[in-house]
């Protein structure tokens, strides 16, 4: 009588674990398989190279037009980076607030754009803008007119200013 209750528990045991495993195979294949269908999170690196306020940069992520109709990307996942500059004097002065400011009100949040183009922003990470850590679809130059904003738009078409 043991040795049959126990080959029924390791029975049921058994069928169990079989259909544990089918279920999580079938989801990690759904998983991968809707990973594969959508198209990749649109990637803008927002630039900052002067002596500007966090509401402008803010205001560039949220309003400045972008062609994403011209990117393999979805703007419903758009991730916004900011690259903000290393000068010594702004970095004494402004720099530390700004990252600070970033870090706890808008890294990691999740707005729809203010200019209605349908684009939802991922508030992402503060950057170096002299060692990225990835490539973007986008780079808005938020200071490109306090220096040669001609050079900065010759260096390619993902260049904004």
């Amino acid at each position: 009588r043991r040795k049959s209750i126990l080959i029924r528990g390791v029975s049921t045991l058994l069928i169990v674990l079989s259909f544990e495993f089918f279920i999580q195979s079938q989801s990690s294949k759904n998983i991968r398989n809707n990973a594969h269908d959508q198209p990749r999170a649109c990637m803008v690196a927002v630039e900052n190279k002067a002596d500007y306020h966090y509401e402008v940069i803010e205001s560039t992520m949220m309003q400045y037009p972008l062609p994403w109709h011209e990117w393999n990307c979805s703007k419903r996942h758009a991730i916004f980076d900011v690259a903000l500059t290393q000068h010594d004097s702004w970095a004494r002065n402004e720099l530390e607030p700004w990252k600070l400011y970033f870090e706890k009100y808008l890294s990691g949040k999740i707005r729809e754009r203010t200019i209605g183009d349908g684009a939802v922003v991922r508030f992402g990470t503060v950057q170096n803008y002299q060692n990225y850590s990835h490539r973007y679809d986008a780079y808005i130059g938020v200071s490109c007119d306090s220096f040669d904003y001609r050079q900065w738009m010759s260096k390619g078409p993902e260049m904004f200013c």
